[in-house]
């Protein structure tokens, strides 16, 4: 895996802005990104899209507070973390199933191939 579209850290706007991460052999999609131009909104968190496309409430944890979790040794808060994580993705994939980018975006995705 290989981020590029930026020359690091030291390229602010480009490192905020145009990032993007490559995986060999497979498509990255930047949900984020696409949802923008599908949805109004002022805020596009993760909670802020499920709860305006998928009308469900998701938590949201700090990263410290998961790491906490993680490293605490106990497994019911462990799991925990692994399930909200798990939750995270399943919500980007029912994102994308319910906005049907995939069926809008496919002859794009297969131009790139090309």
């Amino acid at each position: 895996m290989q981020n590029s579209g930026h020359r690091g850290k030291g390229d602010r706007w480009g490192y905020q802005k145009t990032s993007t991460i490559s995986v060999t052999g497979r498509h990255v999609l930047p949900v984020w990104r696409i949802f923008k131009g599908e949805v109004a909104l002022t805020s596009y968190t993760l909670p802020s899209l499920v709860w305006h496309v998928l009308r469900r409430r998701t938590p949201s944890f700090s990263h410290t507070t998961l790491t906490r979790w993680l490293r605490s040794g106990d497994p019911r808060k462990a799991a925990r973390v692994y399930q909200y994580w798990i939750d995270r993705t399943v919500f980007d994939i029912q994102l994308l199933e319910e906005g049907e980018i995939m069926s809008r975006n496919a002859c794009v995705l297969f131009a790139e191939l090309g």
